[in-house]
């Protein structure tokens, strides 16, 4: 966080082109930029890492099918997902393979 804001600081009273201060920062240009522009919109709250983590999960399982599926697999522990995923289908989850074994792996 230090870094960033010594860099910004120093982009922000033009000391030198921004490719050699960011050279002598270790950075991309790219990033130097991206730094720039999250400082001006936020200050220094911006220069904080974000977070990578998608905004949706669009093949997430949802609360209602997670909750089918353990029931199941408590009533039937002998039973393996293929079995559980066939009887679900049938009843009411048109749920696929693999989020059936992300649940079962819960």
């Amino acid at each position: 966080m230090k870094l960033r804001k010594d860099f910004v600081l120093k982009a922000l009273s033009k000391e030198g082109p921004m490719t050699e201060l960011c050279r002598e920062y270790g950075i991309s240009r790219k990033t130097g930029y991206k730094w720039l522009e999250r400082f001006r919109e936020r200050g220094f709250d911006g220069l904080t890492d974000e977070t990578r983590r998608p905004a949706s999960s669009p093949l997430r399982t949802t609360a209602e099918a997670t909750l089918a599926i353990i029931q199941l697999r408590q009533a039937h522990p002998t039973w393996g997902p293929r079995k559980v995923q066939r009887l679900l289908e049938k009843k009411l989850l048109k749920e696929r393979n693999r989020l059936m074994k992300d649940v079962w792996r819960r």
